[in-house]
């Protein structure tokens, strides 16, 4: 009897360690998928944020900038640029806000310093970003994320004209 009740004794042990053996399994999976779609959310979630923010950053700045002879969209060195005038004066200063290399980049110089490509602040990682004149006063600016989303917004200014052109390395 007394070893019939060892070897039940023996038996609970197994049966509870095994059970416990299973939760643990069980729980470490469940957490693992959780963790996996947890990371695939939120990269997804960031391309969508900078393609979205970019956009949203370029039209808060332009709108800022919207009084008169303050925009212009000027080609340099074989780059689009949005050129946002703080000063109208030759000695002032301008923004310049241009796509390259994957990221968006704002630049504050004087007028008569030399624009290099790469320089001033990256602003946010996208595939590509454009400005598009469309009226005097409307512009369009679109951007692409990394899963080629395609988004685009049209930006009316009341006070400002749109000036296009090429300039060359200095502006």
């Amino acid at each position: 009897m007394q070893k019939n009740k060892k070897r039940n004794s023996y038996i609970q042990i197994v049966c509870a360690l095994s059970l416990f053996l299973l939760f643990s399994v069980c729980s470490l999976v469940v957490v693992t998928i959780g963790a996996n779609n947890y990371k695939g959310i939120l990269g997804e979630t960031d391309k969508s944020f900078n393609t979205n923010a970019s956009l949203h950053y370029v039209s808060n700045k332009l709108h800022s900038y919207d009084k008169p002879n303050s925009v212009s969209i000027e080609n340099i060195n074989g780059i689009q640029v949005l050129a946002l005038n703080e000063d109208l004066t030759d000695s002032g200063y301008h923004t310049l806000i241009y796509f390259y290399n994957g990221y968006l980049y704002e630049l504050l110089k004087q007028k008569h310093q030399t624009f290099v490509l790469g320089n001033g602040t990256k602003v946010f990682p996208i595939e590509t970003f454009s400005i598009k004149k469309l009226t005097n006063s409307v512009v369009e600016l679109t951007a692409t994320n990394k899963k080629s989303e395609q988004l685009s917004t049209k930006i009316s200014l009341k006070c400002a004209e749109i000036s296009e052109g090429n300039a060359d390395a200095t502006s």
